[in-house]
């Protein structure tokens, strides 16, 4: 085997267990935005079209709900996909798409748009080749995993990966020069994913990202993480 091939796969495997750590606080989420709402399971399954048990399931962290449950409860608690999967501690939903794109035309687009190729945008988002063939040719659906995979690989929201908002996460980023802390900070994490730093620091992906953006000022204990 040769050497670029190992790396591709050590990548894939390191992707996975990255991803796989924090998806387990989504049946968390759901479940605190059930009880903000007051209701219970079965009222909330009624809403959505679920079973109590499948919403019970989603709360124990036994099931990951699908995509179309995702963008559901994104509408129905009026958060974003983003916050309810624990990529963003800001709750309010990006503004609405005016298009009709899925899944699958949007990771099209973005695969286009940045000139990536299938073998790239896998082994990146932590996904199995022959699965996105399936998603981007045989109208199969991302699972919470990989969407979360496929945002990190085109450094977009989950929102925007599902169509839910026209808005690319990167149109909000404000502007940093190069010497500013936020601009070394860049530098500094340069070729690693935003998952793999906030594993190895125990800083949450958003914050990386407002001080990224220059929009909070990191602790000390910060500092001595990264």
């Amino acid at each position: 085997l040769s050497t670029q091939f190992m790396c591709d796969f050590l990548h894939f495997l390191c992707a996975i267990l990255i991803i796989n750590w924090r998806i387990n606080m989504i049946g968390d989420m759901i479940c605190k935005l059930r009880k903000q709402k007051e209701l219970s399971q079965s009222a909330l399954g009624k809403i959505l079209n679920l079973s109590a048990s499948a919403i019970g399931m989603y709360e124990q962290n036994r099931r990951l709900p699908d995509t179309d449950t995702i963008i559901k409860l994104c509408s129905f608690f009026s958060v974003s996909a983003d916050y309810i999967l624990e990529l963003s501690e800001n709750e309010k939903p990006y503004e609405k798409s005016m298009r009709n794109d899925d899944v699958r035309n949007r990771i099209e687009q973005l695969m286009d748009e940045n000139e990536l190729d299938a073998g790239f945008v896998a082994s990146t988002g932590g996904i199995r080749k022959r699965r996105l063939l399936d998603i981007l040719n045989n109208g199969k659906k991302p699972d919470t995993t990989e969407l979360r995979g496929l945002a990190e690989c085109f450094n977009e929201s989950t929102d925007y990966v599902l169509g839910i908002t026209d808005v690319h996460m990167h149109q909000e980023a404000a502007y940093v020069t190069p010497d500013s802390f936020p601009g070394r900070l860049r530098l500094l994490i340069d070729g690693y994913s935003e998952q793999e730093v906030s594993m190895e620091t125990n800083i949450p992906i958003w914050t990386l990202r407002k001080l990224i953006n220059n929009e909070e000022i990191p602790s000390m204990q910060m500092l001595c993480s990264l």
